[in-house]
């Protein structure tokens, strides 16, 4: 019914199909990944009674794992002041155990 040629283009047809969906695929995954901190929703700062002061015991976020300088946080929306602090906050040195 079908001939030897009709097979293979079929064949390479669903291989070039199969390989263009893989790019497609691809490609928008690897430029999220790249700005992942940015494009995750956060939580928002009334929520974790954010201030740009100080916190008890010293706590402030420059000092807090979540923090990624120069302005921003892991789990916090908006702009962050490494001199502030929040009920999110987790010292550096909890991380790295």
């Amino acid at each position: 019914m079908f001939t030897k040629a009709a097979g293979e283009r079929r064949h390479a047809l669903k291989l070039g199909l199969a390989i263009l969906t893989g790019f497609v695929v691809a490609r928008p995954a690897r430029s999220r990944a790249a700005n992942s901190e940015y494009d995750q929703p956060k939580i928002g700062r009334d929520l974790v009674k954010y201030a740009d002061a100080a916190g008890p015991d010293g706590q402030h976020c420059g000092n807090c794992a979540n923090f990624i300088a120069p302005a921003r946080c892991s789990l916090v929306g908006g702009e962050i002041s490494p001199g502030g602090h929040c009920l999110a906050f987790a010292p550096k040195d909890m991380a790295l155990k």
